[in-house]
């Protein structure tokens, strides 16, 4: 569950993630410390997978955490874990 904006569509997660969209704004490509997430990761890759979700208001197809930020957490935690 993303804190942010879908917080209420689960009682009870196992995991929960704070994703911000402005991290991924204007060539941002540094993953921000403070936002690591690694309950979200750990659950994930002990679980085979999570689903993460987000609320964001109409007429966006895909919110800037989707599209920018969470690739971004994606590559850094693989990367990471590979040892690159």
């Amino acid at each position: 569950v993303n804190l942010r904006c879908g917080a209420w569509y689960a009682r009870h997660p196992d995991a929960t993630a704070y994703f911000k969209s402005t991290d991924g704004h204007a060539n941002q490509w540094a993953l921000s410390l403070k936002r690591l997430n690694l309950g979200f990761a750990k659950l994930a890759a002990n679980s085979g997978g999570a689903l993460l979700v987000d609320a964001t208001r109409r007429g966006r197809p895909l919110p800037d955490s989707f599209a920018k930020t969470v690739p971004i957490w994606c590559c850094c935690v693989n990367r990471a874990v590979r040892g690159e």
